[in-house]
């Protein structure tokens, strides 16, 4: 059985993947010429594999289809198949390799500083917390993430409580809610 996955993976994932998903053509194999093979049939092999639960496969071809310029849907399905396969550090690797070319990126960002919460290294991943959180503002999924970053990875009561209230200004009634009231300094109704 593998290990659960906090909430702060399973958030980058669904901030990650918003408006990222891109369609490809199904491929059967990989064209004869191997200099003819497109990203586009890597990913769709990559995904292929993913979903058959080949994740060392899926992971060599869609890696190979960024490698080839395959975009941000070919990125997203590596990172996910790496967390999938708790490949953190490799899906780190990834996923900063892709910021370095898309600094602006927020859900990119969020997705390295969520990486780095996950492999311990909280100190790392507070500047890109901070950076996605305020470029995504009306994200519900980030505020909340970034307070329980500053609640138990990263101890600030202060800044948790900011980042709950906002949450709850976005999503009086979603998933996390009770949560987010339960870690409030002060109580609100």
């Amino acid at each position: 059985m593998s290990p659960q996955l906090s909430v702060p993976v399973l958030a980058l994932i669904a901030c990650f993947t918003l408006g990222c998903r891109g369609t490809t053509r199904a491929a059967a194999g990989p064209s004869a010429s191997p200099a003819a093979v497109s990203a586009a049939e890597l990913e769709a092999l990559g995904r292929r594999f993913a979903a058959e639960g080949d994740l060392t496969r899926a992971e060599q071809y869609l890696s190979a289809a960024v490698d080839l310029g395959g975009g941000k849907a070919a990125l997203t399905a590596l990172v996910r198949v790496c967390v999938q396969a708790r490949h953190l550090r490799m899906a780190l690797d990834y996923a900063e390799a892709a910021l370095r070319r898309r600094p602006g990126d927020a859900a990119l960002r969020f997705v390295v500083g969520a990486l780095y919460v996950e492999i311990g290294e909280a100190p790392q991943a507070r500047p890109h917390l901070e950076t996605a959180a305020t470029a995504l503002p009306n994200n519900a999924e980030v505020q909340f993430a970034l307070g329980v970053f500053y609640r138990d990875d990263a101890p600030d009561p202060a800044r948790a409580d900011r980042f709950f209230r906002r949450y709850l200004e976005l999503r009086p009634s979603g998933a996390g809610a009770e949560e987010a009231r339960a870690s409030l300094l002060e109580k609100v109704q």
